[in-house]
């Protein structure tokens, strides 16, 4: 699946989903609901608020299998220790070619 952004302008018009880890390959994994951003979302510098910068520009769906670097360990992390339970990676997205989408079953 290769979705552009230019049919879309949000995460969860593409994911399906509110919710999932958002990852920067050299910055934090966080737990985010995307729901209300359009763009890239962010961790506000002030009050950990999630935020909005850029614009969506290519988000294609990514094979689990074809990622390394810990990155599937990282998302895995962040969304354990919200979910309290081992969450279940349904989809992953590439975003803007520079991060990464995760999204878990059972979660909206």
């Amino acid at each position: 699946m290769n979705t552009t952004a230019q049919q879309t302008s949000t995460l969860q018009d593409i994911t399906r989903r509110e919710t999932g880890v958002f990852l920067y390959p050299h910055g934090a994994a966080f737990v985010c609901n995307w729901s209300g951003i359009s763009g890239l979302p962010f961790i506000g510098p002030i009050d950990a608020r999630i935020l909005s910068i850029g614009e969506l520009t290519s988000v294609s769906e990514v094979d689990i299998d074809d990622l390394n670097g810990g990155f599937v360990e990282r998302a895995q992390a962040a969304a354990n220790e919200v979910d309290g339970k081992e969450a279940m990676i349904d989809k992953v997205f590439q975003v803007n070619g520079i991060a990464f989408a995760f999204t878990f079953q059972d979660w909206i």
